[in-house]
């Protein structure tokens, strides 16, 4: 993973080339297990237009990883033959900014952060084991908090991207999310829900 022969730049760079020349790319990341490469995820944020990707995995094993993005960018080829229904496209979109927030920034950031200096600030051992009912609103706050950078960020990447829907084309218009929180109690899952919104654009450029 340290090698020459390891080029994130190079890698974020033919990435775009292929999505540009009209290509179906899935991302699978499995450089390291439960989260995402950062240094090679900030280049792909800045050198591409996330929107536009077939699918996007780095979260826990490296089987979960590609499984969910094989799965999704299979769908992506198929329906993007012809056009959908608006609700198939947000729902592609919507598990796309799923992943980047939940691989990218939960798992390869915030996690780390919250269990860090979070728990610990609050009295509670470095553990993903399950927090006390009464520390949990905390917890989820500060987790709100450390994610609204992150938020903020991608959801105007997200935001004005093209992306191929059959013969026509539509832009994102909006991107937004409700506060995350911890489903099961503890800091290793996160659950998060956005709200994609795209609006046609017949005459956009997907070049």
């Amino acid at each position: 993973m340290t090698t020459i022969r390891r080029d994130v730049d190079e890698l974020a760079r033919s990435v775009a080339a292929d999505i540009a020349a009209g290509r179906t790319v899935a991302v699978v990341d499995v450089a390291f297990v439960n989260g995402a490469d950062l240094a090679f995820a900030e280049d792909l944020i800045a050198r591409v237009p996330l929107a536009r990707l077939a699918a996007y995995g780095a979260w826990n094993t490296a089987g979960n990883s590609l499984g969910s993005a094989l799965a999704q960018g299979v769908v992506r080829a198929i329906t993007c033959r012809k056009e959908q229904p608006v609700d198939v496209l947000g729902a592609h979109l919507t598990l796309l900014f799923i992943h980047f927030l939940d691989d990218y920034v939960f798992q390869g950031v915030v996690r780390t952060e919250l269990l860090i200096d979070d728990l610990p600030s609050l009295g509670l051992d470095v553990s993903f084991e399950r927090l006390p009912d009464g520390v949990v609103p905390e917890v989820e706050a500060r987790l709100g908090r450390r994610f609204a950078p992150y938020l903020e960020s991608l959801g105007k990447r997200f935001a004005g991207d093209s992306i191929a829907n059959g013969p026509t084309t539509w832009r994102v218009t909006t991107s937004a999310i409700e506060p995350p929180t911890l489903p099961w109690q503890r800091a290793f899952e996160v659950a998060i829900t956005p709200r994609i919104e795209i609006a046609i654009a017949p005459n956009a450029d997907l070049a």
